[in-house]
């Protein structure tokens, strides 16, 4: 098992903590101290005081939000971005993740958290050196990941041990049970920080893309409800695909919950497929032909700025949520990971367009 010395993550430009939730006590790393916006003379904050930077709006948010993903019953991790306070009202975004384990005698939790500037660090806006430092972070997210699995592994097999040991009526049962949710929502989460950084594991075939897109549709049909209706305009004759099929509907389904999400009366979510040539532009692709996906709402539109940064990790205009801001990250990762890629062109309220080019040859 390999695990990452606090200087590893700083080189990374992440800022790191450790807190024992029984006591308050707890250590910061320079970085976590600079980033949350404490200085080296002041006093080292403790688990009530270190969001104090934070815009006030903020605070009790990401305060309500911690503490409930870090109930007992749940020990969801917890993923979101946070504003803190530069002067003269400007702020910082910070991007945080917070994971939590109980100590071995059951007494109480410890809680480890991730934090990471923002500001101007996907490859496409940062150049060649950028670039580098995005493909090293990933580096450190595949082990990171990996070390988080087995730890997964174990409290999944040693909590299956205890179901299997109890009585199917033991109250017990229920707080197994919502220990096993929480290591299938860890699970998950890992799974699409491998997807951000296109270093997840494909199983990529030759694939009927109709079909595929006929069955995200009926399954994400069952999520929408009736005010929502979802067009498919879609040649009759496709070529084949070489790609995961699984990944793919996952992918869809995440645009269509995203194109809802904007159409909050209801709407039309309209999925066209075409064949077309991939433009170079933000990424080197190789000139050749692709099948391209699109998926149009006639929602609220995003602004200039939050365009640029939709495929951001972690960024994200909704409330916090576990593992919400990784969706279209995981969706670009896998496309481009399958040798295609995604864009996005939208203007606020006017609704979004995403498109996924897969490559044909």
């Amino acid at each position: 098992m390999i695990i990452a010395s606090e200087s590893e993550f700083e080189q990374f430009g992440i800022g790191t903590w450790l807190i024992d939730r029984r006591s308050g006590v707890g250590v910061w790393s320079d970085l976590c101290l600079a980033l949350l916006g404490f200085v080296a003379s002041e006093a080292k904050p403790t688990r009530d005081t270190m969001f104090d930077f934070l815009f006030a709006e903020d605070r009790d948010r990401i305060r309500t939000a911690l503490a409930e993903s870090g109930e007992p019953a749940s020990l969801a991790p917890w993923a979101g971005e946070v504003r803190v306070a530069t002067g003269n009202g400007s702020f910082r975004l910070v991007a945080v993740n917070v994971h939590f384990a109980p100590y071995a005698d059951g007494t109480g939790l410890k809680e480890l958290g991730l934090c990471s500037d923002i500001a101007g660090r996907t490859p496409g806006r940062r150049g060649p050196r950028g670039a580098a430092d995005w493909r090293a972070a990933g580096n450190l997210t595949v082990r990171l990941v990996h070390d988080v699995n087995n730890l997964l592994s174990i409290v999944s097999l040693n909590v299956e041990a205890a179901q299997d040991a109890l009585r199917d009526q033991d109250p017990s049962q229920a707080l197994l049970h919502a220990a096993l949710e929480g290591v299938i929502e860890g699970t998950e989460l890992n799974r699409r920080l491998l997807a951000s950084f296109g270093r997840q594991r494909l199983r990529p075939a030759n694939s009927d893309l109709l079909g595929l897109i006929r069955e995200a549709c009926s399954a994400a049909r069952s999520e929408l409800g009736a005010r929502y209706q979802i067009e498919v305009l879609c040649p009759t004759q496709l070529p084949q695909v070489f790609v995961d099929g699984m990944r793919f509907r996952d992918a869809l389904r995440e645009l269509v919950r995203n194109a809802r999400d904007a159409m909050r009366e209801g709407g039309r979510i309209t999925i066209e497929v075409a064949e077309t040539a991939l433009e170079t532009g933000r990424q080197p692709a190789p000139a050749r032909r692709h099948l391209v996906v699109s998926v149009r709402d006639s929602g609220d539109g995003m602004t200039g700025p939050v365009r640029e940064k939709a495929f951001d990790p972690f960024f994200t205009t909704k409330p916090p949520a576990p593992g919400r801001g990784l969706g279209l990250s995981a969706v670009l990762g896998f496309l481009r990971q399958s040798g295609g890629d995604a864009r996005i062109d939208s203007e606020a309220d006017r609704g979004t367009t995403v498109r996924l080019y897969l490559p044909l040859d």
